[in-house]
């Protein structure tokens, strides 16, 4: 969960890229110590990838570098200046970050005056609120160039369905939020308790009554650098289930939101932004969703491995034009995990599945992977080449599809067998935590773009196409 949808997570700067790097004496003392080059060799050679670390060696040089930036007093300064006064909401925010590392309790525990949205100077470090502007700024930056890099392919965002309950946007929009219920998933076969996802839902008659202020300030904020942006759970938009404090997650309740007024925001601010917008409409779909999404023209999500019917003479359904098509998603298997049942196993050994119900899976999984194979002429290939050449033939099937855009897990290429994320575990759960989004992929982003082997593989399924 972020702390906001308002602003960057300054975790995923790159603070060697920007001028103030090399021209602080500070950050040179820091990167050339013996303590800091240990401790940066450790987290690289870390198999997974420890957050809190992670940020604490980065932040010793932002936190340099914005000084330095404000030493110099140059056209830089100027500009870093510009954009703090141009962004009326970014002062504030960075108070709160302040505040927050200050005082080290969460805000529903400060006092009354300040958890009720109030903060002053004398709240707070000067010198750490600089830090939290100048990181937005830095950030602001990076994106701009990515995209500009990108090209016509742009960058493909994510709009995630809720924030931390601890976080800025739900200290500054308080009445805006059902703080005493949380937003999940009921009852399925998946997981038969349902789901809490530990978030306060949206209140649907709060936000209207400001005119959708935070929503529309959310999307915007995104969309200045997506081309495309992927709304997390658009049933959202329609219905919500939502848990009342002290009320078990099976017996929580769907909460209705004005959805035709929502599309019209998001509509609006796709308009203005020129941003392509992609709804995440898998699992439980109502039908008045999918409707709402073509008569707005959001687009919807194909997902091959969903699609693998070996009870039908056709085994696959062939994706829609206004979709964004795939194998798989963050939430399931990788391709080579999907051929082996990687998830059932770990769904087995999370307690999530029985021994019984594993075992149909695993028969079910079996004939649709039978099926696919079958179905793409590699049925009888051996089994040490047969995988690649089915991924191979199922990129060219999507690529070739009538999808007019196709997303290709780059994991996959390399055969890659265990998920980066395994949904329904951890906190609100019945499921122990797992090290989602920890594992450390393979190979690096350089490593990919220069092996011949991974980009041969995607110019045969693609072609002379922006792949």
């Amino acid at each position: 969960m972020p702390v906001s949808r308002l602003f960057w997570n300054e975790l995923y700067i790159a603070p060697e890229l920007e001028p103030e790097f090399a021209e602080s004496p500070a950050v040179r003392r820091i990167t050339a110590s013996a303590n800091w080059e240990n401790a940066s060799r450790r987290a690289h050679q870390a198999k997974m990838v420890d957050y809190p670390e992670a940020m604490r060696l980065k932040r010793r040089v932002l936190e340099e570098m914005a000084k330095e930036l404000l030493r110099r007093q140059t056209p830089r300064t100027a500009a870093f200046l510009a954009y703090v006064a141009g962004h009326t909401d970014l002062p504030g925010y960075a108070r709160f970050r302040a505040v927050h590392e200050q005082r080290r309790t969460d805000w529903t525990e400060w006092p009354r005056r300040m958890k009720e949205g109030t903060l002053t100077a004398a709240d707070s470090d000067s010198q750490r609120e600089r830090y939290h502007q100048y990181v937005q700024w830095i950030a602001e930056l990076q994106l701009a160039r990515i995209g500009e890099r990108a090209g016509r392919g742009g960058l493909y965002l994510d709009f995630p369905l809720g924030v931390h309950p601890h976080g800025y946007d739900v200290w500054r929009n308080q009445p805006r939020f059902a703080r005493a219920a949380s937003a999940g998933a009921p009852p399925d076969e998946l997981f038969p308790d349902g789901q809490n996802w530990a978030f306060p839902p949206l209140h649907p008659e709060a936000i209207r009554s400001e005119g959708y202020r935070y929503f529309r300030s959310s999307l915007r904020h995104q969309m200045r650098h997506a081309e495309l942006l992927r709304i997390d759970h658009v049933m959202g938009m329609n219905r919500l289930y939502w848990i009342p404090e002290g009320i078990a997650t099976r017996d929580g309740v769907y909460v209705r939101y004005r959805a035709e007024e929502m599309y019209a925001v998001l509509s609006l601010e796709s308009h203005r932004a020129r941003t392509t917008v992609v709804g995440e409409n898998l699992g439980t779909v109502p039908v008045a969703v999918d409707e709402a999404m073509k008569r707005h023209g959001v687009r919807g999500m194909y997902i091959l491995q969903f699609s693998v019917s070996p009870a039908t003479k056709k085994t696959l359904s062939s994706p829609a034009r206004e979709t964004v098509a795939s194998f798989n998603t963050h939430d399931t298997p990788p391709f080579a995990g999907f051929l082996k049942g990687r998830d059932i196993a770990d769904f087995r050994r999370l307690g999530v599945f029985t021994n019984e119900s594993a075992a149909q899976k695993r028969g079910e999984r079996q004939r649709a992977v039978a099926s696919l194979a079958k179905a793409f002429g590699v049925d009888r290939m051996p089994e040490r080449t047969a995988p690649l050449a089915l991924l191979s033939r199922c990129l060219r099937w999507l690529a070739e599809s009538p999808a007019r855009i196709v997303i290709v897990n780059l994991e996959d290429l390399w055969l890659e067998q265990w998920p980066q994320n395994i949904p329904g575990t951890g906190a609100g759960t019945s499921h122990p935590e797992q090290p989602n989004w920890r594992r450390k992929a393979r190979y690096t982003l350089e490593q990919i773009l220069a092996n011949r082997s991974l980009r041969g593989l995607l110019t045969r399924a693609f072609g002379n196409r922006n792949a």
